[in-house]
């Protein structure tokens, strides 16, 4: 006749695929939003380019000051393609935000001052897909590496085994419950 598991063995058993298959949900979603990043990315710098023109630039920081803080952008410009005007606030394809010192600030305040003229990477086909720095930033990479890192961390908490640590200790097998 088959041993019945125990009821915190069954609790642990559930615990553990709950977790797997949020962290496998988590890190897929996180490896098909690096992934077309990557992709656009790596296609925008093939893309043809027009000229555009920044209509506003705002800089945040975020974080505490007295560290130095990390800087959140946001660039609005407009460009034409084919006669259609086109608005973007796409700097880069990235989900990085910048640590960048005060002399990098200024030079981005000035690269991107209200009417000042952009070059603007455009997708070939969807116009409205628009870049001013075109490639891929190391978040991309960083990013698509921890998603994966994610999916192996889902596939151990699937298929390990749970271990109960028995408070009985003269079991036999050092307190330590069946696998």
């Amino acid at each position: 006749m088959p041993e019945s598991k125990p009821p915190e063995r069954i609790t642990q058993f559930r615990a553990r695929k709950a977790a797997a298959v949020v962290v496998m949900l988590m890190g897929l979603l996180m490896f098909l939003d690096r992934f077309e990043m990557i992709r656009h990315g790596l296609a925008s710098e093939d893309w043809p380019t027009v000229a555009g023109v920044v209509r506003d630039f705002d800089t945040r920081m975020i974080g505490d000051v007295r560290s130095g803080g990390t800087w959140s952008f946001t660039v609005h410009y407009m460009y034409r393609v084919d006669g259609h005007e086109y608005s973007s606030d796409r700097l880069r394809f990235s989900r990085a935000i910048a640590e960048r010192d005060t002399a990098e600030i200024q030079a981005m305040l000035e690269r991107f001052e209200p009417g000042r003229t952009v070059t603007v990477y455009h997708h070939p086909q969807q116009h409205d897909l628009s870049v001013l720095e075109p490639g891929v930033d190391r978040s991309g990479w960083l990013g698509m590496l921890l998603a994966i890192l994610l999916l192996i961390l889902a596939v151990v908490f699937w298929i390990v085994p749970t271990r109960i640590v028995s408070s009985d200790s003269d079991s036999g097998n050092g307190g330590q419950g069946q696998t």
